[in-house]
């Protein structure tokens, strides 16, 4: 099921014994006693002003930037170790001129929360440059925490002596590259990661866009949208459709009561959306990879013609386009299936072509306890997913690396819960699938570029790898841009 992630935990492992991790807290004390600011400092909680900062396309500090690109915002508010000096929450507007709110999207902006980060005393936005071209400042809008029985202590300033200037494009708009995730709203980026562009303006605090994919045209992406709801109720999740130059956004798809949709797919010719539909349970006893209750899923599909939705198959979700003669790679659930109540519900991923054959399982519930993201190479001849074996081997360190080790540093990139990594299998049916990565990811996504050539996206980065005609790896993946968690991952080609 599409679920709004909360921010990512920062991932760690402890491998130290009890000795051990009393010598790091005496040692901690230490270097915190020799390098902590004193009061009355401005770095970290002292007593100096306010300070604001822009990290655009330009780079950390640059207060230029292209329309809808990267945008963060780093505010550092002094502490001086009094609890009604620490700030509750955190507000920032980016005003032009004559004091009017920011454009985002085709609307002006409100007030966009400023979360804390691991560093005292600051906070950071990350979104995007504001839509429409122009001189903008910031306004900035604090409250304190207080004493029991009081209200928070508000406080504003203007940052007018900073300006952050949005650019008009150069050149023409970004229609082609990878589309993914990040702040609840879907981005491109372009093959050479040169560009990225914010594609929708959900609010992040109560929407979320998932699960992309392009038409086989290039010219559409479809995708999940999480409207606002009752917090109290499992989110329930419709399909909507975008241009590739971010106009004509609109729900294809509404979701009926107690129903969630999710995870579309285009078929080959363009004719269908095949997309997971799954009934809503909170007492289901079946539970996916992240321990989230699962009910009744079936895969159903749209005909884009006529705007008719018909059932497809029953027990299986997450279906994905698989190369020529219109096949389809899905996720289902075993005949006879091992996973009992309160279990993780078993899987396995087949790959068929509709109204044609019968079903091929290219790999089981025997070999993987859950699938993630599998995605067919142009020719048809392997697909890419992401797994979790029934026994997972967890990467060990490289070398012992003292500051990692005194500072519990995370030395693999998963965030929770068992390590995913990335794996190859023919079509055909006749061989077993290949590993290609030994990361530890949290459910990483792939996309294939050419027959030989796979992108895939997780939270430590975006990669880029070779398969060699056999479906193994050659060499390492090699990372070429920042990470986004899950989500989803699909490209198509300038």
């Amino acid at each position: 099921m599409v679920r709004p992630p909360s921010l990512p935990d920062k991932p760690f492992r402890v491998l130290m014994p009890i000795s051990a991790a009393l010598l790091v807290i005496i040692v901690g004390a230490l270097i915190f006693t020799l390098v902590a600011p004193k009061a009355g400092s401005s770095a970290q909680g002292g007593s100096g002003p306010m300070s604001l900062d822009y990290t655009t396309e330009q780079g950390q500090g640059a207060t230029i930037g292209t329309v809808n690109s990267p945008l963060r915002i780093t505010l550092r508010v002094p502490y001086n170790g009094i609890e009604d000096s620490a700030v509750n929450t955190a507000t920032v507007q980016l005003l032009d001129a004559d004091g009017q709110p920011a454009d985002f999207g085709s609307k002006p902006g409100g007030a966009l929360l400023l979360l804390p980060t691991y560093e005292l005393g600051v906070w950071a936005y990350s979104g995007s440059m504001p839509s429409k071209p122009g001189k903008y400042h910031a306004h900035v809008e604090l409250s304190f925490r207080a004493n029991a029985g009081a209200a928070p202590t508000p406080q504003a300033q203007d940052f007018s002596d900073k300006l952050l200037q949005s650019q008009a494009e150069s050149g023409p708009p970004l229609t082609s590259g990878f589309i993914f995730t990040q702040d609840s709203n879907l981005w491109i980026l372009s093959t050479d990661t040169k560009r990225q562009r914010r594609l929708t303006y959900f609010p992040t605090e109560s929407e979320y866009a998932d699960n992309a994919a392009w038409s086989p045209d290039g010219k559409t992406i479809v995708f999940a949208h999480t409207p606002k709801g009752d917090p109290s109720q499992l989110p329930a999740t419709d399909i909507w459709t975008i241009n590739a130059d971010g106009t004509g956004l609109r729900e294809l798809l509404p979701h009926s009561d107690n129903e969630s949709l999710y995870e579309p797919s285009y078929s080959e010719d363009s004719k269908y959306i095949y997309f997971t539909a799954e009934k809503l349970d909170m007492g289901s006893t079946n539970y996916d990879a992240n321990g989230q209750p699962v009910g009744a899923r079936g895969i159903d599909r749209y005909e884009v013609s006529s705007g008719k939705r018909t059932h497809w198959k029953d027990d299986s979700h997450m279906p994905a386009m698989s190369g020529p003669n219109g096949a389809i790679v899905y996720l289902g659930t075993p005949p006879a299936s091992s996973s009992g109540s309160g279990t993780t519900a078993g899987s396995r991923m087949v790959r068929e072509v509709p109204n044609s054959t019968s079903p091929m399982v290219l790999a089981d519930d025997k070999a993987y306890i859950a699938f993630y993201g599998p995605t067919t190479s142009p020719d048809g001849s392997r697909v890419v997913f992401a797994g979790i074996e029934t026994t997972p081997t967890i990467p060990k360190p490289g070398g012992f690396d003292l500051f990692h080790w005194l500072t519990f540093q995370p030395e693999v990139a998963y965030a929770h819960g068992l390590p995913w990594e990335l794996y190859s299998v023919p079509t055909d049916g006749k061989k077993q699938s290949e590993r290609l990565t030994n990361m530890a990811e949290d459910q990483p996504h792939a996309a294939w570029l050419d027959n030989s050539t796979i992108a895939f996206m997780g939270v430590s980065g975006l990669y880029k790898m070779q398969l060699d005609r056999d479906g193994k790896p050659i060499g390492k993946p090699q990372k070429i841009h920042d990470g986004a968690p899950h989500g989803g991952l699909s490209w198509h080609a300038p």
